[in-house]
């Protein structure tokens, strides 16, 4: 195999450990667990600032960040996931731990061979909206779709869909802006 620079080695050994993990997970039927207990962990990361930040500093040892995340995580999460967030907070290779994070949940989709879609919507979904909203995406992009659904009041309505590098947005406060955006021009 060949790179074009070191930072290509360093991103297919890092894919490779976070494969590892999830063929790991898989194997004790616990991969789809790891995903969710991922995204979970994003959402910690946005609800608690402090705490974000208290990961991403660069003044603190990586020994004190374990012990941080460890203190908030041990007992909530599998085993398989928090070895995989320590090295988030530990190997962040120069990036935030928000993109770290996110590297390491695509390689975990990725290993599942489906794609993520981020939704979020105003209220929480029916068990059967979740399932049409499956089936929808899966036969629009071609392959299986995991869904991470995030409650949020400030869309007032409607939903946003987030996969790849693509957004459906049909949120009510999407439509307002556009509306507010048309009415100035």
């Amino acid at each position: 195999l060949r790179w074009s620079n070191p930072a290509e080695i360093a991103d297919a050994i890092e894919n490779l450990a976070v494969e590892s993990a999830s063929a790991a997970a898989d194997k004790s039927g616990e991969l789809e667990k790891l995903e969710n207990q991922l995204f979970d962990f994003a959402r910690v990361l946005i609800a608690n600032p402090e705490f974000r930040q208290a990961l991403n500093t660069a003044s603190d040892t990586d020994a004190n960040k374990v012990s941080l995340l460890e203190s908030v995580v041990n007992g909530k999460y599998s085993l398989p996931t928090i070895n995989l967030l320590k090295r988030v907070v530990v190997l962040r290779r120069g990036r935030s731990i928000d993109a770290t994070l996110a590297t390491y949940s695509h390689y975990v989709s990725n290993s599942r061979n489906r794609l993520v879609a981020h939704v979020k919507t105003a209220i929480a979904l029916t068990d059967s909206q979740t399932s049409s909203l499956i089936a929808a995406l899966t036969k629009q992009m071609g392959r299986e779709v995991h869904v991470n659904i995030e409650i949020d009041p400030k869309v007032l309505g409607g939903i946003s869909i987030r996969y790849a590098d693509d957004v459906i947005d049909g949120t009510v406060v999407n439509r307002l802006a556009e509306a507010s955006r048309a009415l100035v021009s």
